[in-house]
């Protein structure tokens, strides 16, 4: 039944389906930021979590710095 079949899909700290819908925002945050080049308040909309939020992956995110400076140097020319 459903019901089995939700409790095999928890884990002690979170369900696993929040960790797999966490893990998709990341991916669709990272690939909106880097390939759409939006900006992240337009991210935050999109994607229905918080600015912060969106702030948050970016920055965990090893490429963040790299991003930042090319954006800057576009924004200058």
């Amino acid at each position: 039944s459903i019901d089995v079949l939700y409790k095999n899909l928890e884990t002690k700290s979170q369900p696993i389906w929040k960790e797999y819908f966490r893990f998709e925002n990341q991916e669709n945050i990272l690939d909106l930021y880097y390939n759409k080049h939006l900006k992240q308040k337009d991210i935050a909309t999109i994607v229905g979590v918080s600015k912060q939020y969106v702030s948050k992956v970016i920055k965990s995110d090893g490429k963040c710095k790299e991003e930042k400076q090319i954006r800057k140097n576009e924004s200058a020319i």
